[in-house]
């Protein structure tokens, strides 16, 4: 929230809490994900599954290379939350916001662990992860990526025409699995790409994004909700799908911060 090693004055850690009481109340967090056999197009500029290309740009395409497959994902923080941050108040809607970013962003880490501890019976590891608006990677491919895994399995999660996600606390993308994969540092080029090209996030939202950044580096040991997961289907082409919360159990947000 840019106060760095400062302690924000009492009012504001006042409202933080009880915000993140309130968020408690109705966050939801669920992921899912399918893992496809794949092949990458040349110059690792394309990702081709199942038929469908997906113009994923040559600095995310080098990233994946030595990939075996590829996990596509979802993950939110819910439709509860996503009408609950909306507020009148703008210190409030912007804290709001930034507490959905970190849930989201910790419900896809949920999901890596998840994923990861599926696909190491084969001996396989993880890359990083990527979503559409990401480098060269265009927002529009989010509907060739939903379409992937059909219109049931992305826990509620919808498209508007302009491939936006609905909730807005939501992230979507790819992760290359295999047993020469391996997470890597992402190259500043790909960042600096991102701010100049104007894709991404809009303005709000990478503000929320940066909190949540900060809040997850600041506490990297946070216990995650494991999800049960497994197999459906077979080699070559693996599907996963995991972990739909049921409507009953209450997930703490704390789980995730």
């Amino acid at each position: 929230m840019g106060y760095g090693r400062v302690l924000p004055e009492e009012s504001t850690r006042v409202g933080v809490e009880r915000l993140l009481s309130e968020a408690n109340d109705v966050v939801r967090p669920q992921f899912s994900f399918v893992v496809l056999e794949g092949q990458l197009g040349a110059e690792w500029q394309e990702l081709s599954l199942c038929g469908t290309t997906l113009s994923i740009g040559r600095i995310i395409g080098r990233q994946l290379r030595g990939a075996e497959a590829f996990a596509l994902f979802v993950a939110t923080a819910g439709h509860d939350y996503d009408r609950w941050r909306q507020r009148s108040d703008a210190v409030e809607a912007y804290l709001a916001d930034a507490i959905g970013s970190v849930v989201a962003e910790r419900c896809a880490d949920a999901m890596e662990s998840s994923l990861q501890a599926t696909v190491e019976k084969l001996g396989w590891k993880l890359t990083n992860r990527f979503s559409p608006g990401y480098c060269q990677w265009p927002v529009s491919d989010q509907h060739r990526l939903f379409a992937l895994i059909g219109s049931d399995g992305w826990c509620g999660v919808r498209l508007t025409d302009m491939a936006l996600m609905v909730p807005v606390k939501s992230v979507s993308g790819v992760v290359g699995v295999g047993k020469a994969c391996r997470p890597t540092t992402i190259p500043a080029s790909c960042v600096a790409l991102t701010a100049a090209s104007g894709a991404g996030y809009p303005c709000s939202s990478c503000l929320a994004m940066a909190t949540a950044e900060l809040a997850l580096s600041l506490y990297p040991s946070a216990p995650i909700s494991r999800a049960n997961c497994g197999f459906v289907g077979a080699p070559p082409i693996i599907i996963l799908r995991c972990c739909r919360r049921p409507a009953a159990s209450k997930a703490s947000i704390t789980s995730f911060m």
